[in-house]
C-alpha cells in the first residue's frame, strides 16, 4: 500500500474518533467554548480527507468497507447455556443444525460450578467438579458443533451470593484480592481448563480432542472484579496458555482467546459498578494492557438495538441511528488497528416487541450489515426464549412454552423459517462491496470468488407487520424489487 493511501487511512480513522466525541460531547451538553477549544483543528482535518479522497487509488478500500472474510453460514451462530442438556433430545436440535449447518454455539459457562459454589481465592478446579461441563462440551463436539465459551459466575441458585449485573463474576477479592493472586489463580484456572476439556469415554485424555474453539475471558465484566483485576486475568489465562503449549506464538494453540464484551464508543463507560472503590467500566482500551493484544486473536461486543430515548426496549431496527446498534463500528476501527478479528457475540430482538416477522428480518439484515463491516462471528441472541430475563424474554428463535420457563425449545419462530431460505441462497457466499447504503435501499454485492449477485432490502421500521411491503428501483438496468425482507437476486449483464 503506498504512503499516500496509508495517510489517508490514518486520516480517516482520526476523523472519525474526532466526530466520535463531537458527538459525546454534544450529547452531554458541553459548553460551546469547549467544543471549539477541542475540535478547532477539526475543518482542516475534513479538508485534507476531501484532497486525498480525490487522489484515492483503487487499491485502498475504505477502513470500513472491508469484504468479510467468512461465509455466511460460517459467521451465524447462537446463544444458549444450560438449556443445551434438553436441546439434543427434542426435535428441535435437528431442526436447527439442518439450517444453520455450521452450527456455531456460543456457551455462557458458569465458573462457580467448576469450583463447586466456592470462589478461585479459596479452592483450586478438579476434574470432579468440571465433569459437568465437559461432559455438556464432548455431546455437542460428537453433533458437529463449534463451541465458544463465555467465562460467568451468576450463582443463580445461592440467594446469599447471587451476582447481578453487571457484577455477573467474581469480585476482585474472591478472585484473590492483590494482582498477584489474581493472576496466579487465573492462570490455575485456565491450566484446568486446557488439561479437563479433553475428554474421552468421560475421563480427561491427554491425548483427545480438546473440546473449546474460543474462550472470552467474561460474559459482560462492567461491574466487579475491575479494571485492574480484569488486565490480572487476562495476563494469568495468558500465562496459562504459554506454559501449556510451551509458545508464546497464539497461532501454536489450540483455541483462540478473546476478551469480554466491551464498547469503544464512551470513554466514561456506559456501565460500571456503583458500589466499587476501585475503577470498574466497559470501556475496551482501559480494560486490557496494549501489550497483551498481541494473545488475543479476535476482540467482541454485543450489539443490541437498544432504543435511545428508552434503553429498556428492543423495538427499534437495525439501520436506525435511533439506536445504539451501530455502536459496533466504532470496535471495528479499534480491531483493524491491531490487525485482530471481530466478533458480534450478541444481537437480537423481542418478538413480543416487534413481532415474530420484524424480529426475523431484523436478524437477517444484522448478518448482512456485519459481514459488510468484516465481522469474523455473529451470534443470535438467543436459542430459546427466557421468560425469566426481561428485557430479552422473547429474543428466542425457538418458543419455550412450558409454564416455568424451562427453555425447552418446543416450536420455530418466523427467524428459522427466513434463514433456512436465505441461508440456502447465500451460505457459501461472502460480502464484496457495498453498491448503495441510504434511507431508501441497502445494496451488497456478494459471491463466492467474486460477486455474482446482489442482497438488498429497505431499511425500514417493520414493527408488527405480518407481510412485506415492496417497492422497485434500477440497478445498472435491472429492475429489482424488495422490501424489509433482504431478497438475493443474480447480477445480470445488460
Amino acid at each position: 500500500m503506498s504512503q499516500k493511501n496509508q495517510e489517508l487511512i490514518n486520516d480517516v480513522r482520526e476523523l472519525k474518533k474526532c466526530i466520535t466525541e463531537l458527538q459525546f460531547f454534544v450529547n452531554e451538553f458541553k459548553e460551546l467554548k469547549t467544543l471549539f477549544n477541542k475540535f478547532g483543528e477539526l475543518p482542516g482535518l475534513v479538508n485534507r480527507v476531501i484532497e486525498k479522497f480525490g487522489e484515492l487509488e483503487e487499491e485502498v478500500c475504505p477502513p470500513d468497507v472491508l469484504p468479510s472474510g467468512s461465509t455466511f453460514i460460517d459467521m451465524i451462530g447462537v446463544n444458549m447455556g444450560k438449556e443445551y442438556d434438553n436441546f439434543p433430545h427434542t426435535w428441535a436440535g435437528p431442526a436447527f443444525k439442518n439450517v444453520f449447518t455450521s452450527a456455531q454455539l456460543r456457551i455462557f459457562h458458569l465458573m462457580e460450578d467448576d469450583y463447586n459454589g466456592r470462589f478461585p481465592s479459596e479452592v483450586e478446579p478438579i476434574w470432579e467438579h468440571m465433569n459437568l461441563w465437559s461432559w455438556r462440551y464432548r455431546n455437542m463436539k460428537d453433533r458437529g458443533y463449534k463451541i465458544r465459551i463465555s467465562l460467568e459466575s451468576i450463582f443463580q441458585y445461592n440467594p446469599f451470593i447471587e451476582r447481578k449485573f453487571p457484577n455477573k463474576w467474581f469480585s476482585r477479592d474472591q478472585w484473590g484480592g492483590s494482582d498477584t493472586a489474581i493472576r496466579a489463580n487465573a492462570k490455575k484456572y485456565m491450566l484446568s481448563v486446557l488439561k479437563f476439556f479433553r475428554v474421552s469415554d468421560a475421563q480427561p485424555n491427554p491425548d483427545g480432542e480438546f473440546l473449546i474453539d474460543t474462550l472470552e475471558i467474561g460474559n459482560e465484566p462492567w461491574g466487579e472484579p475491575g479494571e485492574a483485576a480484569y488486565k490480572m486475568i487476562t495476563k494469568g489465562i495468558i500465562d496459562a496458555c504459554i506454559e501449556f503449549y510451551n509458545s508464546e506464538n497464539p497461532d501454536d494453540w489450540e483455541l483462540s482467546l478473546s476478551h469480554a464484551a466491551f464498547q469503544n464508543t464512551m470513554p466514561e463507560n456506559r456501565f460500571s459498578c456503583n458500589t466499587c472503590n476501585y475503577p470498574t467500566g466497559d470501556f475496551l482500551p482501559n480494560m486490557i494492557d496494549e501489550a497483551d493484544f498481541k494473545y488475543i486473536k479476535e476482540i467482541n461486543c454485543h450489539s443490541y438495538a437498544f432504543d435511545n430515548s428508552n434503553g429498556e426496549e428492543l423495538t427499534i431496527h437495525p439501520e436506525s441511528s435511533d439506536s445504539k446498534f451501530n455502536e459496533f463500528t466504532d470496535m471495528v476501527t479499534f480491531a483493524q488497528d491491531r490487525n485482530l478479528k471481530i466478533s458480534i457475540t450478541e444481537f437480537g430482538w423481542n418478538s413480543e416487541q416487534v413481532g415474530e416477522f420484524a424480529q426475523a428480518a431484523y436478524l437477517m439484515r444484522s448478518l448482512l450489515i456485519f459481514a459488510r463491516h468484516g465481522a469474523h462471528k455473529a451470534y443470535m441472541y438467543e436459542m430459546v426464549d427466557d421468560i425469566k430475563a426481561p428485557p430479552f424474554k422473547t429474543c428466542g428463535i425457538f418458543k419455550d412454552t412450558t409454564e416455568g420457563g424451562d427453555k425447552i425449545p418446543e416450536s420455530p419462530k418466523q427467524a428459522i423459517q427466513a434463514f433456512d431460505t436465505l441461508l440456502s441462497q447465500i451460505g457459501t457466499m461472502k460480502h464484496f462491496e457495498v453498491v448503495q447504503e441510504n434511507e431508501e435501499f441497502y445494496v451488497y454485492k456478494i459471491g463466492i470468488s467474486e460477486p455474482t449477485h446482489i442482497v438488498a432490502w429497505r431499511p425500514i421500521d417493520m414493527k408488527f407487520w405480518n407481510s412485506d411491503q415492496e417497492l422497485s428501483f434500477d440497478f445498472n438496468g435491472q429492475q429489482i424489487q424488495v422490501g424489509g425482507v433482504p431478497k438475493v437476486f443474480e447480477i445480470q449483464n445488460t
